[in-house]
């Protein structure tokens, strides 16, 4: 009788777990398509990550087996209390959705700052891919903050880099040194700090910023980028840093307009991913000289493992946008197979590490946080990139995440993607585009960019000759870059041979390189 009375006072037994259930929220609808692109593209890592993960036949967790992995993405309008509450949603029982096994980031510094305390109290591991702040770097650093991790390199770190950077570029050209930088910072979390960080640093260094703009975004109007140009102008500034995101671009369209040519323009997200600089109406060559200052770790896939990511991926947003992944709100014409971004792989990395942690310790947050803690003094995460390939990934405390052959700056030379500029011995390139050519230049069939249409650009068009494609794809389809001449067809051939012949022994008016 007594056995029968326990057995009937039992709780029901769980439903056997069939998935792992995965959420985040980010912007699918808002005013501005431009931040809403931006997140999307910062973000394709999480599909990309989760569909080669369920292609090898699901995430192997300990004492459940391997299941496939189910994801929930739900809508903040790139509003701060929408996120907040969608986060909270998904990490309560009995919300609107499910309950999740784990969460991923939401997009932004400024969103991921604030809900990192919400990931400390449901003691959800997060692992941001979008962050850029010090006052995350020093919670985690502090102890404040135990389940926040960060891929990319936060503002202290950055202005480190740069601040190398414009070292070498000064010991190298004496007679051209960079002495006044000019700076534009959207404000918010990103913008406000590696403003300050980056001002801080360079002004230790005996350089100048006379001219420190703040700028509303949301909601307000567009930057004032006349009056800003106008003040680089009268200032005679060398650099201009614009620390924001797509609306960077109206910064470099009123240069264009206005021929107002700086030493070296250095941007920030949007303008470091290929897709966005050709949906904003802009190309490679155009481009060249811009430097983007957050690309921690930059990948220059050199390796042949890289290589192999790179190629598989690039063709990703095929799938990404054929599958209606994008806002409901009208269509997107991004083309499709366009080239990952430098910093893609780390993006990739950090995101495939933290599935990795629970194939070893389960779903518990607290043995998460532990595994991906210990990854900096203890044993590296094995990641596989989707390839199986071994690739180490360590997490570092306030720090950005390491992975073996990365770099941290790159620089937009002329080809479908930057290149990493440093440091010099991860570099995908044997120079620095400095002082950088004119905006108009990149419109000249100047394949390598070196400031001259020569030989060396007949060259490199006659080795590519048959090539067929979409034309940002190879810059030896010299017509995509001068529509004035012939337009954009997709070949390299004689078009593209005889436009260089046509523009032989041109030479920019300035610009040029220093080499390594």
């Amino acid at each position: 009788m007594l056995a029968a009375f326990i057995f009937a006072v039992q709780p029901p037994a769980r439903a056997e777990k069939t998935s792992i259930l995965v959420g985040w929220s980010q912007p699918l609808s808002f005013i501005a398509p431009g931040l809403v692109y931006t997140a999307y593209t910062h973000h394709m890592y999480y599909w990309m990550c989760i569909d080669d993960i369920n292609s090898a036949g699901g995430l192997n967790v300990p004492s459940v087996g391997k299941l496939p992995i189910e994801y929930i993405v739900l809508d903040d309008t790139y509003n701060e209390q929408t996120m907040l509450n969608n986060y909270q949603d998904l990490m309560e029982e009995g919300g609107t959705h499910p309950k999740c096994d784990l969460l991923l980031a939401p997009w932004s510094s400024e969103f991921n700052q604030a809900v990192a305390p919400l990931f400390e109290s449901y003691q959800y591991p997060m692992v941001g891919l979008t962050v850029g702040s010090d006052v995350i770097a020093e919670k985690c650093k502090s102890g404040e903050w135990t389940f926040v991790f960060i891929v990319l390199g936060q503002p202290y770190e950055d202005a480190e880099q740069v601040a190398q950077v414009i070292n070498f570029i000064n010991t190298k050209v004496p007679t051209n040194p960079i002495t006044k930088v000019a700076m534009a910072y959207r404000n918010d979390v990103h913008g406000q700090q590696h403003a300050s960080s980056m001002k801080s640093k360079l002004e230790s260094m005996g350089l100048s910023v006379p001219v420190y703009y703040a700028y509303e975004v949301v909601p307000a109007p567009s930057p004032d980028w006349d009056n800003f140009i106008s003040n680089c102008q009268s200032n005679n500034v060398d650099v201009v840093m614009c620390f924001g995101y797509d609306e960077v671009a109206g910064f470099i369209g009123k240069c264009i307009a206005m021929s107002y040519n700086p030493k070296l323009v250095f941007h920030g997200p949007a303008l470091e991913t290929p897709n966005m600089i050709i949906q904003l109406g802009f190309n490679p060559g155009v481009m060249a000289g811009c430097v983007y200052y957050n690309g921690w770790p930059a990948t220059a896939y050199k390796s042949p493992t890289l290589q192999a990511w790179y190629n598989k991926h690039r063709t990703y947003s095929k799938w990404f946008w054929a599958n209606e992944i994008p806002p409901p709100y009208g269509p997107v014409n991004y083309p499709y197979g366009y080239a990952p971004f430098p910093a893609s792989a780390a993006f990739y990395l950090g995101v495939e590490a933290l599935f990795r942690a629970v194939e070893e310790v389960g779903l518990n947050g607290q043995a998460i946080r532990d595994r991906l803690r210990n990854s900096m003094n203890g044993t590296a995460i094995t990641c596989t990139l989707g390839i199986g390939a071994n690739i180490q990934v360590r997490f570092n405390v306030g720090a950005g995440m390491t992975i073996s052959e990365h770099g941290t700056i790159s620089q937009w030379q002329g080809g479908e993607m930057m290149d990493v500029v440093w440091p010099s011995d991860k570099a995908s390139t044997d120079h620095i585009i400095y002082p950088k050519f004119p905006w108009d230049w990149g419109y000249e069939p100047d394949v390598n960019r070196d400031g001259y249409v020569d030989g060396k650009d007949l060259w490199l068009v006659a080795k590519d000759y048959g090539f067929e494609g979409p034309a940002y794809q190879k810059r030896t389809d010299v017509n995509y870059c001068r529509p004035s001449l012939e337009p954009a067809d997709g070949y390299v051939d004689g078009k593209d041979l005889w436009i260089v012949a046509k523009r032989y022994g041109k030479e920019a008016p300035y610009g040029g390189w220093i080499n390594y």
